[in-house]
């Protein structure tokens, strides 16, 4: 028997091979999973023969299992409308650009000082960078909180996780770290700083707040923006019919009732990344796949089994550095700090063959041409096979 946790991830590559490789793709042995959010964004079929059991979350509540929530949706200021979609949601560095500016997160911070300032919640953004600033609006307007990502070492995350349900905190901030394997019961408020279009995602997030906890009535979810792809935009009405016990929208035009708070500083220095006009991967390097397989299983491994010593922070700097030479950027919820030794090099020894994988760019392709052309470089060189290391290695040495 095979059982998976979190089961919506089981159409990733990496366990489809792992269910392959243990012989569990027949139907002859027992493959079984358990989730709570068993619908995917891409639509990938689970691979499981029969759904045997679902309970819906309309019947947990029913029979107490869960608090009924009550929705709460924020269209004014904030519009969605402009933003990119990438494969069926927003995209997040759009949508970063806009949740970062200043009116977006002064109606972030006065809305929870109207409507969740006697609440403990936990705050959804897009990224690190909005995590921190928002965190740090929430500390300036009053209130205690604080910003736990994965570039934060696992005793810090530990330590703000602890303080936040011993109640020393009253908020915390996360780029999405705490949608899965997080459980906080006293927690009774879901503040989605991160429009979402994908169902699964916001369930997730309300799932949070939504656990039984002693004296905790019920749960607030409070969603931000208006776009014209209302019907789609994820709210908690997204939680079923029936479900939520009472749902608000505060549009353009209504009185609202906020304390005042000291400006809010704008963030002119905020740098949104922009797509690179030279993409390597899009020449299709071989070891992209294998690296982003490593990512997803970090994901998802204890550091507390890991096999030796911690990774030293000279390889946790030396694989930042790898990953942004070979535009392999490491996802924001994989935190290097936790990986062993072992496991660094491991990663570093691919990032190493995946930067000799990467072409060489157009540019040092023109330099080279030009050093043959000047009778510098040796002839029977196939420029346009070299690698990006080998090219620079060749401008070096032939300039």
């Amino acid at each position: 028997m095979l059982v998976i946790d979190e089961a919506h991830h089981a159409s990733a590559p990496s366990y489809i091979r792992l269910i392959r490789d243990l012989d569990f793709h027949s139907g002859d042995k027992w493959l079984i999973g358990f989730t709570a959010t068993p619908e995917r964004a891409d639509k990938e079929p689970l691979p499981f023969k029969i759904n045997s059991f679902h309970l819906p979350i309309i019947e947990l509540v029913n029979k107490g299992h869960l608090v009924r929530p009550s929705g709460l949706h924020i269209e004014l200021g904030i519009d969605l409308s402009t933003i990119a979609k990438d494969r069926g949601d927003f995209q997040k560095q759009s949508l970063k650009k806009v949740m970062l500016e200043s009116l977006s997160r002064e109606i972030v911070v006065k809305t929870i000082q109207a409507e969740a300032f006697n609440r403990h919640g936990i705050v959804f953004c897009v990224g690190v960078e909005h995590s921190d600033i928002l965190a740090a609006d929430l500390v300036r307007a009053g209130f205690k909180a604080a910003s736990c990502h994965s570039k934060l070492s696992r005793e810090k995350r530990a330590q703000i996780l602890r303080n936040f349900e011993l109640g020393n905190l009253q908020f915390v901030t996360n780029p999405m770290i705490l949608t899965e394997g997080f459980d906080c019961p006293k927690a009774d408020c879901m503040i989605n700083a991160a429009p979402t279009l994908n169902k699964t995602l916001y369930v997730q997030k309300a799932g949070r707040v939504l656990r039984l906890h002693k004296g905790k009535t019920d749960a607030l979810l409070i969603d931000f923006g208006r776009s014209s792809l209302r019907s789609s935009l994820c709210l908690a009405a997204t939680l079923g019919e029936g479900v939520v016990k009472e749902s608000r929208t505060i549009r353009e035009g209504f009185s609202i009732d906020m304390p005042e708070v000291k400006p809010f500083p704008i963030v002119k220095d905020v740098k949104v990344k922009s797509r690179q006009k030279y993409n390597p991967l899009s020449d299709g390097n071989p070891m992209f796949d294998e690296v982003q397989d490593f990512y997803q299983k970090a994901y998802y491994w204890n550091p507390e089994k890991a096999e030796g010593s911690k990774a030293s922070e000279k390889q946790v700097k030396y694989l930042e550095k790898l990953s942004k030479e070979t535009m392999m950027p490491i996802p924001e919820e994989v935190s290097l700090w936790d990986l062993s030794k072992f496991k660094a090099n491991h990663l570093i020894d691919m990032l190493l063959k995946a930067r000799g994988s990467i072409p060489a760019t157009p540019k040092q392709k023109w330099k080279l041409r030009e050093l043959f052309n000047d009778g510098y470089l040796p002839k029977g060189i196939d420029i346009n096979s070299l690698s990006k290391s080998e090219a620079r290695r060749f401008i070096g040495e032939y300039s």
